[in-house]
């Protein structure tokens, strides 16, 4: 029983421990700073993964998923204004 007691503790110290009020905070800045709230939510949340995988492993995935959101950008906006019909 005591061991069941001592890993709830652990949990709620490891949430107490990494909970922090300044990531909301700070999404509210950035939306104030960018304009934009869900680019400053998708900041944060990249912004956390990248600290939890490493930042080589992040930009790896941002280069990765950059290209196409580029040509799909370029397909939309940029081809004679018609769009993709």
């Amino acid at each position: 029983m005591q061991l069941a007691r001592n890993i709830k503790l652990l949990s709620w110290f490891n949430f107490s421990y990494s909970f922090n009020l300044y990531y909301g905070i700070a999404i509210i800045y950035f939306a104030q700073v960018t304009h934009s709230f869900i680019g400053s939510i998708c900041f944060a949340i990249f912004g956390l993964f990248a600290d939890r995988v490493g930042p080589a492993i992040s930009l790896r995935a941002a280069q990765f998923f950059l290209l196409p959101i580029i040509v799909l950008y370029w397909l939309v906006f940029h081809t004679d204004k018609q769009g993709l019909s």
